[in-house]
């Protein structure tokens, strides 16, 4: 049994007959992918869930009435926190800043603790031009 920093139990939830909770409260549109390094073995099967209820308009994706706020940055804010972790690009290896974690796609996050978690996992930091942008090629689409 894992429990994270916040006292809350970590695992995926699997039906008798055999159906991933995760994947399908991803896939109905009731949750989003929030990936900490290094529970990354499922992430490119929920991020398809997670893309297949945003094209249906699902749940927190129905353009109607959408989440206007992820769970994470609802935490910060009644917190009066501010982002803490570092955040991957699943498919570049690139990682940003934690106050930049709006430059990754919400469907390529991968969120570490440290940026040297982030660079055990392989990943490098995204290069900044001379104006300090970040390079363009660190960031993948998310569809």
């Amino acid at each position: 049994m894992r429990i994270d920093p916040f006292g809350r139990l970590l695992g995926h939830v699997i039906r008798r007959d055999g159906v991933d909770i995760n994947r399908e409260q991803l896939r109905n549109g009731n949750g989003v992918l929030f990936v900490i390094w290094p529970n990354v073995g499922r992430f490119e099967d929920y991020r398809a869930a997670e893309i297949e209820a945003q094209q249906a308009g699902r749940g927190i994706w129905n353009s109607a009435n959408p989440l206007t706020e992820l769970p994470f940055e609802y935490r910060l804010r009644t917190d009066g926190g501010t982002p803490f972790r570092f955040v991957g690009d699943y498919f570049t290896r690139r990682f940003v800043a934690p106050a930049d974690y709006r430059k990754v796609d919400v469907n390529n996050r991968i969120f570490f603790n440290t940026s040297g978690d982030a660079t055990a996992a392989g990943y490098a930091a995204c290069p900044r031009s001379t104006a300090g942008d970040y390079e363009s090629s660190c960031f993948a689409s998310g569809r």
